[in-house]
């Protein structure tokens, strides 16, 4: 392939503008692909490159492994001298010949199933000091270090120093294959959450008795907090074994505070050295957490970096989607990792997918090329505006390095001899895509019709629930309240928002911590499920919420204790709700539902001047609506794993009424619908999560105007998904009102002529409908002529797709 097949970007420079990258003022899509040239022979990184431009791509992410180019204390090989695969200049000079944006990662740590995870072995090897220890006191492993070590500080800090200066600055300004950002270095917490552990060793234990003293104004007030004496901070050893009791659960939630600030101060040490040297790129840490082709455990993960916006509010946040395969069971499962992530940036820095899944690091794990198209188009649906396809390019691993074994990946975009494999045509269509539509789609939005709250205190548990250690620490029993996990994995995820997304209900993630007042009063509808313990500030935050005007959807309990576990019954006493001993029944029944199954136990409710919205068979009350200030109260006693085919009425009963959102797209059947506006155009997307054909009878969008378009009936094969043009403007007064295709490409080919590519799947009947204001004198797809319909200035063209990009050529009759 020629060296000039990627065109310079108009504008020049690509660099980070709030939400969205430019290239020069243009903004743009940063459509991004993983080669790990260390794994690569040098004599194929222009194949990969080649390819990766032949893709559609603008952008190439890498590891810089700190083990790989600083084998020696004394050594640092950026020019292949010790070895052809260390020539990380020679990459980086390659990728600018072919214009390609560079995200560079060099760690600390790295990670990327490197047995050292890319922290050098001679360190650890000479410093055993600086390993990090379980609560026996025996190493995590070879590879993993006590972040706040000095010792280990020091020798992050010269290796950064050095990748900064001789790599990085020299290129960061560049006009074409720059080095555009940069990653803090990964998954920060992560180890933790995968052992299920704390940090023990001795400088750990230091960092932590210096935490309690700059959190505590005394000894006497940790003393009072903990119901025991203490003479110095040094007394305060951390938790180890059961959480059976209040004491053990409150140093429990310090010893996981503690941590989350370890990470955050991580966080700021690492791009301090890089701005001390000069680094002037936009800077990110990514977090992970799928597990299995689910997110439950994301959102765990990012409450380990909860502390980062505050310390270092210009940081912004990579995302792992990994759903392996996908389906109606977990088609909410990206939707949550992003919108969490976009809370926990109070909206500000780019929505990236620093990794999203291209191939398996398993390799029984085998992605589908159709389905991995569907979900890349249900994200950008919900608002990334940057992806970077993980991995592009599988690699070969030295004898000994992977901690998988020789190879590094399976059934990506290029295997590792440069040979493209069968999701290739999907990444090269979806390329060709943005190429034409991701400057608008960055700028459009989506107004979401609910919210449901995002509560971090029911996460910051993965030492006492671990999901990966396959126990639990926490005896929920013995404290008296329920298990977070079922609140928040079944209740929350696998219970609201699974229904919510698959009844076409626009839903974020609101962190009912961090919002303010203000922010919360501008929510109409709110979701929380709740558990016995909240914050006292967060239950005031919620009962002012509803005076103000709000309406709060609030179960399965009344919140008893504040996060310290001391009784605190804010909420309960604002909203005069009472609740009775728990009742013998698990069905529920409200209007148009009857006989809903129901978790144990149901609380009965009581509170003056409300109303019946929920009930047993014998007649107990179990759900309320109050009214209270200007807003009102929905508050049910029970809850529900979904399984029935009642829930997801059920959860429409306990909700009421949802005001429209904007953009208002109304969906009848089994098609998932979202869409997105920008000014007076929409991206409106459409997907078949199913394993068999499903249709959506009507597909009406209200535009802005009020008035409305409906664009059905769809029909779409299984696992399939589009993005469909609606309302796009196209040239010589000329409207795409709607079609049932992808919109490649538009040209105007004079002033009597249109043409424009699309592409759909054969199994779908191709339609496009136009509204314009010229006689028309021909329409041609793929040079066949057709029979349009043309009433007025509306035109309807009927046609077969080939599940190719096909051109539909229209000519205009002359005005003379």
């Amino acid at each position: 392939m020629p060296k000039n097949r990627q065109q310079k970007p108009a504008g020049g420079q690509v660099r980070l503008r709030q939400r969205f990258f430019v290239s020069g003022k243009r903004p743009m899509f940063l459509y991004s692909g993983e080669i790990h040239y260390f794994r690569i022979p040098p004599r194929s990184w222009e194949k990969h490159l080649a390819a990766l431009v032949e893709a559609g791509c603008n952008a190439v992410s890498t590891y810089v492994p700190w083990s790989w180019h600083q084998p020696k204390p004394t050594l640092i090989d950026f020019s292949g001298r010790t070895h052809p695969r260390r020539n990380l200049i020679h990459f980086l000079d390659l990728a600018a010949e072919y214009n390609l944006s560079v995200t560079l990662k060099p760690g600390p740590y790295v990670m990327a199933e490197l047995t050292d995870q890319g922290i050098p072995p001679w360190l650890t090897g000479s410093h055993p000091e600086i390993l990090a220890r379980g609560e026996n006191g025996s190493p995590w492993g070879e590879a993993f270090v006590s972040l706040s070590h000095p010792v280990f500080r020091k020798a992050v800090a010269r290796w950064l120093t050095t990748v900064s200066r001789r790599i990085v600055v020299p290129r960061q300004a560049r006009r074409r294959g720059a080095v555009i950002m940069m990653q803090l270095c990964n998954e920060v917490g992560i180890c933790g959450w995968l052992r299920g552990g704390g940090d023990y060793s001795q400088a750990s234990l230091d960092a932590w008795f210096d935490f309690l003293r700059h959190k505590f104004p005394s000894v006497d007030m940790l003393a009072e907090l903990l119901d025991r004496e203490i003479g110095d901070f040094r007394d305060v050893a951390p938790p180890r074994g059961a959480c059976t009791t209040r004491r053990d659960f409150v140093l429990q939630r310090l010893w996981h505070e503690f941590h989350r600030a370890v990470y955050a101060d991580h966080v700021v040490f690492v791009r301090n050295v890089f701005r001390r040297n000069g680094v002037t790129l936009p800077l990110f840490t990514n977090i992970g957490g799928w597990v299995e082709g689910r997110a439950h455990d994301f959102l765990t993960n990012v409450t380990l970096l909860r502390r980062v916006p505050a310390k270092a509010p210009a940081v912004f946040f990579g995302i792992d989607h990994i759903p392996e395969s996908i389906g109606p069971a977990n088609a909410h499962d990206g939707i949550a990792a992003t919108r969490c992530v976009d809370e926990l940036q109070c909206g500000r820095g780019p929505l990236y997918s620093a990794e999203l899944q291209c191939g398996s690091r398993e390799h029984p794990v085998q992605p589908y090329p159709r389905e991995m198209a569907l979900f890349y188009r249900q994200c950008l649906a919900h608002g990334l505006t940057a992806m970077n396809l993980y991995m592009f390019s599988q690699g070969r691993n030295d004898r000994g390095r992977g901690t998988d074994g020789p190879l590094f990946y399976w059934y990506t975009a290029l295997d590792y001899r440069g040979r493209p494999n069968e999701i290739m045509p999907e990444l090269k269509l979806l390329g060709r895509w943005l190429h034409h539509n991701g400057g608008r789609l960055v700028r459009s939005t989506m107004k979401p019709s609910v919210a449901v709250a995002f509560q971090p205190y029911l996460y910051e548990n993965e030492f006492i629930l671990s999901r990966l250690r396959r126990e639990t620490l926490l005896d929920a029993a013995a404290l008296g309240i329920r298990d977070p996990r079922v609140l928040r994995d079944e209740t929350l995820f696998d219970g609201v928002l699974r229904i919510l997304t698959l009844q076409n209900i626009s839903w974020e993630l609101a962190d009912i911590t961090t919002r303010t007042s203000a922010q919360l009063s501008r929510i109409p509808v709110l979701i929380v499920t709740s558990h016995d313990i909240m914050p006292a500030e967060t239950q005031q935050r919620l009962a002012d919420y509803v005076r103000n005007g709000g309406t709060l959807v609030i179960f399965p309990g009344i919140p008893r204790y504040d996060l310290d576990f001391r009784p605190c019954r804010i909420l309960a006493d604002a909203l005069g709700i009472q609740a009775t001993p728990p009742l013998a029944s698990s069905r529920v029944y409200m209007p148009g539902v009857q006989d809903a199954p129901v978790n144990s136990p149901v609380i009965g409710l009581k509170a003056p001047h409300s109303r019946q919205l929920a009930r047993t068979a014998s007649g107990d009350a179990v759900g309320l609506e109050i009214r209270i200030g200007r807003g009102r109260v929905r508050f049910f006693g029970f809850d529900f794993r979904y399984t029935s085919e009642e829930h997801p009425s059920l959860l429409s009963a306990m909700i009421g009424d949802i005001p429209p959102a904007d953009p208002d797209l109304r969906v009848g059947g089994d098609i998932y619908a979202a869409a997105r506006r920008l000014q007076d155009e929409y991206f409106v997307f459409t997907g078949n999560f199913h394993r068999a054909p499903r249709t959506a009878d009507c597909i009406v969008l209200r535009r802005r105007d009020g008035s409305t378009l409906d664009l059905g009936p769809l029909r779409l094969p299984p696992l399939t998904g589009l993005i469909l043009p609606v309302d796009h403007r196209i040239g010589r007064g000329v409207r795409l009102l709607f079609a049932h295709a992808e919109l490649l490409e538009c040209k105007v080919n004079s002033r009597r002529r249109l043409q424009l590519t699309l592409q759909g799947p054969e199994e779908v009947p191709g339609r496009a409908v136009f509204s314009l204001r010229d006689k028309v004198a021909s329409i041609r797809i793929d040079g066949r002529g057709l029979s349009p319909k043309q009433h007025g200035g509306r035109l309807e063209v009927s046609y077969s797709q080939t599940g190719q990009p096909q051109i539909l050529e229209i000519s205009f009759a002359s005005t003379r």
